[in-house]
């Protein structure tokens, strides 16, 4: 994901926007006024916006390779050993016999969550 994409970047612009209307804070010129607000103010804000971008387009991406790991999971039951740990986006689980069988599956092996 871009800082456009974000907003990161428009938001930086009326950020500094603002910066040049606002009435500079003793002692402050405001040409002074303007380059502190902009470079200081707006880019802490304009790097937060894009660390949060970050964050958002990486939890997008283990939401989908969990995803694509769970269905080959439950596509391919009989290929995983029960006892055997899988580590999918960080979270660890580990293949038990269930109880009940999958639908349309041969085996009934699940993952379980552990913490």
């Amino acid at each position: 994901m871009t800082a456009s994409d974000c907003g990161c970047s428009a938001a930086y612009n009326a950020c500094c926007a603002n910066c040049w209307t606002d009435d500079p804070p003793w002692p402050y010129t405001q040409n002074a006024y303007y380059h502190y607000c902009c470079n200081v103010v707006c880019q802490a804000q304009y790097m937060a916006c894009l660390a949060a971008c970050a964050v958002s387009d990486a939890v997008d991406t283990v939401v989908d390779y969990a995803t694509e790991a769970a269905e080959w999971v439950a596509g391919h039951p009989e290929e995983i050993a029960i006892g055997t740990v899988v580590v999918i986006g960080g979270v660890t689980f580990v293949a038990v016999a269930s109880p009940f069988m999958v639908a349309g599956a041969a085996s009934g092996t699940i993952l379980v969550a552990v913490q």
